[in-house]
């Protein structure tokens, strides 16, 4: 029996194309369930995060209005990245990683409402270090 190959799949002479239609359909169906039930979990974890905000803003008021108050007050960058480090670390230290990623969208929205979009980068890209245990 002939075969031809065509990018990862052998063809036969005698095979029906409708056989090799269906075959691709079931491949590019279970790729759309993939693809829909990580979009589920996306917008689920967004969900999540968005319920969570109001929670942060009220339980960490002070840590939020001293940090940004310290982020929009700084002249250079030097200070401006020693001012988003201690106030990021000394939430990690007070508080735990738990509410890290809603504090720091909360805290990015109060220092753009101060006029600071160039903090608003660093405040995204900063990590707290591994800790040594």
């Amino acid at each position: 029996m002939p075969h031809i190959g065509v990018g990862l799949f052998l063809i036969s002479w005698r095979m029906p194309i409708s056989t090799l239609m269906s075959r691709s359909q079931i491949a590019l169906g279970s790729q759309n369930k993939m693809a829909e039930r990580t979009s589920n979990r996306r917008t689920e974890k967004c969900n999540r995060f968005k319920a969570a905000i109001p929670h942060i803003e009220v339980r960490y008021a002070v840590e939020l209005a001293r940090g940004a108050s310290v982020i929009a007050s700084t002249l250079s960058e030097a200070s401006l990245m020693q001012a988003v480090g201690d106030t990021l670390s000394g939430f990690v230290v007070a508080h735990g990683m738990a509410d890290l990623d809603a504090f720091i969208h909360v805290l990015g929205e109060r220092v753009m409402q101060r006029d600071r979009p160039d903090a608003l980068k660093i405040i995204a890209s900063w990590q707290p270090f591994p800790s040594k245990q």
